[in-house]
């Protein structure tokens, strides 16, 4: 997304950074309260948030004005953080009824905001003001909702990928490139031969979330065919299969494969800026092809291939899902100068140069040649999107995750990266609190 965005001269007078854990400030929080419509001539003040790296701030934030040059009447805001605080903070505006006008979400989290209510406005009554035909109706279908509302509209395509920094790769003569097709023995092996040879070096940057999602969900899905939780809130694995995944972590864990839990804590969800990483001192890692802009820095160059798939698997586990999708805040007071922005950053091809890269929008059938002849398209988002769909990848579901599950899954995994669980005993914990949390979300929602 990656990953995850994905606006030309004019008085930018005001802009607001009130998102918690924001590493920039440029003015004081409080101006978030409305307090700043009299420095702004009474203009509409539209305030849109979103998470990424300095890459996707400063690239929005250029196209925000090109917004504001063709429409003297409205005065953007941007409010935006890295992805460690964005959801929480979100999920307390959303709550407390102070969030943002426009809101970018992960559609990962469209599940537990439902459940909440009706946050965002169903963009399917405004069909007279977005032109939904540029639109890819394919990944629009995991938008609609049982009651065929649309939350949100996505801003580009977003898959599972191995990226690799070719220089290491090279260097070190890792059998990798993007004809490659590892299975998770072949993974193993390689990261086995490379700690032999370059101990000092580290062969998988892998933190918790990717523990949790890239490898243990992944694992699951490939041997069993299922979700990682199902649509009636069953779980979709079994014990032999979780044993096995645990197991697996705990062997890369083991032959220090990957670095100690400890040491990628503090990089949490931002592995651009994890020390061997950033210092080009790690061969690979496994991402959305939304971060590749963010793992890109001087001293790494970048290469994908495709996602790990084990020899007997009953189905790919390469996710696919939207880079970024933009919903609109039902409470907002200017519902109507919201879809009138919405329609033109997904639509106005001025916005092109601002996001083709921090957000694919080659979902936009038409943009496709537009941007393959007027822009340098980042061929490496390109060519991990080509090969993963080269095979039937999984569109993750809501329930799968939910936020409550997931905080299970990374307190057993903990557990097993410090040795206080085995294997086994993990398997036993995760299904007995997974059976435990779903059945009580099921009476929930009777």
């Amino acid at each position: 997304m990656k990953r995850f965005a994905i606006f030309s001269s004019i008085i930018f007078i005001v802009l607001v950074i009130t998102l918690i854990g924001c590493q920039r400030s440029m003015i004081p929080q409080e101006s978030m309260d409305g307090k700043y419509i009299n420095e702004t001539h009474n203009k509409v003040i539209i305030r849109f948030g979103w998470w990424g790296s300095e890459v996707r701030h400063r690239s929005i934030l250029d196209g925000l004005k090109v917004y504001m040059q063709e429409h003297p009447s409205v005065k953007l805001i941007g409010e935006y953080s890295d992805w460690s605080s964005y959801y929480q903070r979100l999920v307390t505006q959303l709550a407390g009824g102070s969030a943002p006008d426009i809101i970018a979400i992960d559609q990962l989290w469209l599940n537990d905001f439902a459940a909440q209510g009706e946050m965002f406005v169903d963009l399917y009554k405004h069909k007279d003001k977005i032109d939904f035909n540029k639109l890819d109706r394919k990944l629009l279908k995991d938008f609609i909702k049982k009651n065929e509302q649309l939350h949100g509209i996505p801003l580009g395509s977003n898959v599972s990928t191995i990226i690799y920094n070719k220089r290491i790769v090279d260097m070190t003569g890792i059998s990798l490139d993007e004809n490659s097709q590892w299975d998770w023995d072949t993974f193993l092996n390689e990261g086995k031969k490379f700690k032999k040879k370059y101990p000092d070096l580290t062969f998988l940057h892998a933190d918790l979330f990717s523990l949790e999602l890239f490898i243990l969900r992944s694992y699951a899905i490939q041997k069993t065919g299922n979700q990682w939780v199902k649509e009636d809130y069953t779980i979709g694995f079994n014990k032999k299969t979780l044993t096995e995944a645990f197991g697996y972590i705990k062997q890369l864990f083991d032959n220090k494969i990957i670095e100690h839990i400890g040491e990628t804590m503090p990089f949490n969800g931002k592995i651009g800026t994890a020390p061997q990483w950033l210092n080009g001192k790690c061969a690979l890692t496994l991402g959305w092809s939304s971060d590749i802009p963010d793992l890109t820095n001087p001293n790494v160059e970048i290469g994908v291939a495709q996602f790990p798939i084990t020899k007997d698997a009953k189905e790919t586990g390469i996710y696919t899902k939207p880079t970024i999708v933009i919903s609109i805040n039902k409470k907002s007071p200017h519902i109507d100068e919201n879809i009138r922005f919405l329609s033109w950053l997904i639509n106005n091809q001025e916005m092109i140069p601002y996001l083709y890269n921090v957000n694919d929008r080659s979902y936009i059938n038409e943009n496709k040649e537009f941007l393959a002849n007027e822009y340098k398209i980042n061929r490496n988002i390109e060519k991990a999107l080509q090969i993963a769909l080269k095979k039937s990848a999984t569109s993750v579901n809501g329930v799968s995750n939910n936020s409550e599950l997931m905080a299970i899954t990374y307190d057993i995994i903990q557990k097993v990266a410090y040795g206080r669980l085995t294997p086994e005993h993990a398997a036993d914990s995760l299904i007995r609190q997974f059976n435990e949390k779903l059945q009580e979300i099921r009476e929930n929602k009777k």
